[in-house]
């Protein structure tokens, strides 16, 4: 009987040292993750051409992920961009209407008129719309401020 109880006690001695290590093991693989994703500082990579010859973009810093594509840039008709946001970690609760700009080559500032998507959650997407500007416009800079406490910038050439 003794024997048996000493056998139950070292069973779970070790059952506890496995599960130990185990949490020890996941617990620094995951924080090794967390801190690569925060010290890493992207700028937006060109990632595909789309039909109208502008090149989506997208950003991958701060545990969130930006998309922005253009869909109409021109000066005859209002700027649109689709954008989609994405993340496991960062509440997305700011509406992309309130924090972001779109400037031209010569320093003039567009707020947008329209936001489609949502806020708050963790998937976002929508369209971002701003008038038309210049006709003599030759490059464009969307820039989306604090979305996982960093400011994401975006270029085109027209």
């Amino acid at each position: 009987m003794k024997n048996n109880k000493n056998i139950i006690i070292l069973s779970l001695v070790v059952l506890g040292v496995a599960i130990g290590f185990g949490v020890f093991v996941i617990g620094k693989n995951n924080q090794k993750g967390a801190t690569d994703i925060q010290t890493s500082s992207q700028p937006a990579q060109q990632v595909q051409t789309i039909n109208n010859g502008y090149k989506k973009q997208q950003n991958q810093d701060a545990e969130v992920t930006v998309e922005v594509t253009p869909l109409k840039l021109s000066s005859k008709e209002n700027a649109e961009f689709a954008i989609v946001l994405n993340t496991h970690s960062v509440n997305l609760d700011k509406s992309l209407k309130e924090i972001t700009v779109l400037e031209d080559d010569k320093g003039n500032i567009y707020n947008p008129i329209s936001w489609s998507g949502g806020t708050g959650g963790h998937h976002i997407e929508g369209n971002l719309v701003f008038l038309p500007f210049s006709n003599k416009t030759k490059s464009v800079k969307l820039t989306i401020k604090q979305i996982g406490r960093v400011d994401r910038i975006f270029k085109w050439n027209l």
